[in-house]
């Protein structure tokens, strides 16, 4: 949320102004929000591959104390 604000508020793209229909794939809401706003996507993609980076390690921890617990 904060990057795509900055991204906002640094002029980059625009804001949300037209509704998205009910079960738009959440990857594509700001891009048709935008009415098709190619930057919005980009912004999109990099949340999703940072929310990805900061899970990750979180994941691999749990999966480590699965093996230990199995293992015991």
């Amino acid at each position: 949320m904060g990057i795509a604000s900055a991204a906002v508020a640094l002029n980059l793209m625009p804001s949300v102004v037209f509704t998205v229909p009910l079960g738009t794939p959440g990857l594509l809401q700001a891009f048709m929000g935008t009415n098709g706003n190619l930057v919005a996507l980009a912004v999109t993609v990099l949340n999703v591959v940072v929310g990805v980076m900061i899970y990750k390690p979180f994941v691999q921890l749990a999966d480590q104390l699965a093996l230990v617990k199995e293992a015991a």
